[in-house]
């Protein structure tokens, strides 16, 4: 006991004379801070935090986590085989574990101060009492459900509840282990899943298990940090590139899979969640990224210091916390020292904003988000939130406002949703009356025009043997696009014997459903509409050209060869009047969809579908009719068909990339020359 009280004594002084945080005040930022705005992009945004000091008299030696809680700090200094406990306000430190832990890699604390640390060193892990008495030792779980051949090796560490713990065994894919406060082994928390990709899947079929293990073994990835949140729930990050942070609930379920909008990782080191739920990580490089509790990207801010000793910047960082004052701690495992950051005034008007608005204080919460808008008119999370505070306060129109500057599709559909239920609700009679009368209009229109249908029709009629004008023709073969898609055999037929169609029509006819084909990618609505920015019409005209006529050429070659009847005008006609059915139907879809919201996307999916059917089907009943098939021989031409333009393809990237390499040659012999004389 008085060689502890010596030991904590000593470190104290130390703390007192070299420990004290050098303020930086004037420093300023050295990094950048980064955020997502209403573009969809990243930008440079007003600072969210400035480094403010260092804790470089510790001591460390490879230290390898942090813990903050309170005003405390508990860092693994593996190095030394010791926990250091910290106390930021009174400036007093002790160590824990001397003389028992052997390489300490994970360390955690619990509310009531005991300690908790994942030794992998010993292949244990220990809760300490808050004074640095050995309270239990987590050994190895012996039970059956534990895996004969599991390995225990503990690498972090997280508090439980009763003095239970999360641990996270070095390199293990089973799952994150669950033990009670005595030891006894409680299952697997959690595991991840194995992704796979369209070809894997296809392997699952064709492989047997001894194969796919031998060529395509599934390894989920393992977990690399774990963190108890206030909430009570257990937060992840895995080790592998593009990792996101996991969100877990009482059963181990991940609470955030299938949000597209999280941020991604690729060498996460740290994972810290605050009182508010926000999620803190820093990747061993040093940047460090801020995700609110619903897991959208704040900002990003830090990075590697490639050597230079400039503050703000980190060699290798491997730990982060937040004390109760919003200050940010950061680890550097390689320069053996903890940075120091404070938000700014702009980072903590957003933290405000986010709290009252927690608090359901949505004016207050407003009003500082508009303040922030003056600082950063471009603040994708802003937006974000300003529409939210509409939302619940039931002011959609203003929130479908926010959400459409932001870009935010979800919340848009959502905030639509309610204030198109309200229209419905207050104009439903005279939706119903608009309707009774557009139909009785139908029907009497319908009866008006029975009769004189057939004398219109004769008088119209041509002298026997009189050929129509180029005009009148041309207008009667654009009309032939409600005919092929209700007979399109009939009508091939009739392209085939020359009697309808032309070139130039279906030329005319593909323009029209180019352009229908456009307006439907960039005036569906704002859910289902592309960026005009985004598209690209010359690109897409050149895509379609491209199919369209290799399609085409290839179907003519092939069936050149498999004996069949059609030439290359009728094959060109039926292909593009093929696509009759879209031209009919886009017009409607593309009208519908404005009204429509995510909670109804299986209609636009279903009418595709549908689309898709019925010209797949025309194409292939024109084909059957025009090269005189059977249905089998049809499906034969269509394979090889679709193989010529993978060919074709092939062929024509590497003559572009040959080409392209020439003209480089010559241009570099010619720079070469010019730069000789």
């Amino acid at each position: 006991m008085k060689r502890r009280i010596l030991r904590r004594g000593l470190l104290t002084a130390l703390m007192i004379l070299s420990l004290c945080p050098a303020v930086l005040a004037d420093a300023g930022s050295t990094s950048y801070t980064v955020s997502p705005t209403i573009n969809g992009g990243m930008e440079i945004s007003p600072d969210a935090y400035l480094p403010v000091g260092v804790y470089s008299g510790l001591g460390l030696n490879h230290a390898q986590d942090l813990y903050v809680q309170g005003h405390t700090l508990y860092i693994a200094d593996s190095g030394n085989q010791r926990v250091i406990v910290l106390d930021t306000q009174e400036e007093t430190a002790f160590t824990v574990g001397e003389g028992i832990l052997s390489n300490p890699q994970g360390v955690a604390a619990d509310e009531e101060g005991r300690i908790y640390v994942a030794d992998t060193g010993n292949g244990l892990a220990y809760r300490f009492s808050p004074e640095g008495e050995v309270e239990q030792v987590f050994e190895r779980p012996t039970t059956p459900a534990f895996g004969k051949n599991t390995r225990f090796s503990p690498l972090k560490i997280a508090a439980a509840g009763a003095g239970g713990v999360y641990i996270i065994s070095e390199d293990s894919t089973t799952g994150i282990i669950h033990m009670d406060g005595t030891g006894e082994f409680l299952g697997f928390f959690a595991s991840n899943d194995v992704s796979k990709s369209l070809f894997e899947k296809l392997l699952d079929v064709v492989l047997t298990e001894e194969q796919l293990n031998q060529f395509l073994p599934s390894i989920p990835p393992s977990y690399g940090s774990i963190f108890t949140g206030a909430d009570g729930l257990v937060y992840t990050i895995n080790k592998q590139s593009g990792s996101t942070v996991q969100r877990h609930s009482l059963n181990g379920v991940d609470l955030f899979s299938g949000r597209s909008y999280l941020p991604t990782f690729d060498s996460a080191g740290d994972l810290f969640v605050t009182e508010d739920g926000r999620m803190l990580v820093v990747d061993n490089a040093g940047y460090i990224t801020v995700v609110d509790q619903d897991g959208h990207f704040l900002c990003r801010f830090g990075g590697n210091s490639n050597g230079t000793e400039r503050v703000g910047l980190f060699d290798l960082a491997t730990g982060i916390g937040e004390d109760e004052d919003g200050r940010l701690y950061v680890l550097d495992s390689q320069r053996n020292y903890i940075q120091i950051f404070e938000p700014t005034d702009v980072q903590q008007n957003i933290y405000t904003a986010l709290d009252l608005y927690s608090d359901g204080q949505y004016d207050e919460s407003r009003t500082i988000l508009e303040s922030v808008l003056k600082r950063n008119s471009t603040s994708y999370f802003v937006r974000l939130y300003m529409g939210q505070n509409y939302m619940q306060q039931g002011e959609y129109a203003q929130a479908i406002e926010e959400f459409r500057i932001a870009g935010a599709k979800d919340e848009y559909s959502e905030a639509y949703w309610e204030l198109r239920n309200l229209w419905l609700q207050d104009n439903m009679l005279y939706i119903l009356l608009v309707l009774l009368g557009l139909a009785v209009l139908a029907v009497a229109i319908k009866t008006i025009r029975h009769r004189p249908k057939k004398a219109a029709a004769t008088a119209a009629a041509l002298p026997a043997g009189q050929a129509p004008s180029p005009a009148r023709k041309l207008g009667q073969d654009l009309l032939l696009i409600k005919r092929f898609a209700m007979h399109p055999i009939d009508t091939a037929y009739e392209v085939q014997a020359g009697r309808a169609g032309s070139v130039l029509s279906a030329t005319l006819v593909y323009l029209i459903f180019f352009v229908l084909y456009v307006v439907y990618q960039l005036a569906s609505g704002f859910l289902f509409s592309q960026k005009a920015e985004d598209f690209s019409v010359l690109t897409t005209f050149l895509y379609l050209t491209a199919a369209f006529g290799l399609f085409i050429l290839g179907n003519f070659f092939i069936s050149s060869i498999q004996d069949g009847k059609g030439s290359l005008r009728s094959i060109y006609i039926v292909t593009i009047y093929s696509f009759s059915p879209a031209i009919m139907l886009l017009p409607f879809l593309t009208l519908v969809l404005n009204a429509l919201t995510y909670n109804e996307q299986f209609i636009q999916q279903m009418a595709l579908l549908f689309i898709i059917a019925w010209v797949v089907s025309a194409l292939m009943a024109s084909l059957i009719q025009i090269h005189d098939y059977s249905f089998g021989k049809l499906i034969k031409n269509l394979l090889l068909t679709a193989f010529f333009m993978l060919v074709a393809i092939l062929v024509l990237s590497l003559a572009y990339l040959l080409v392209k390499q020439i003209f480089t040659f010559i241009g570099d012999i010619i720079t070469e020359v010019s730069l000789r004389d």
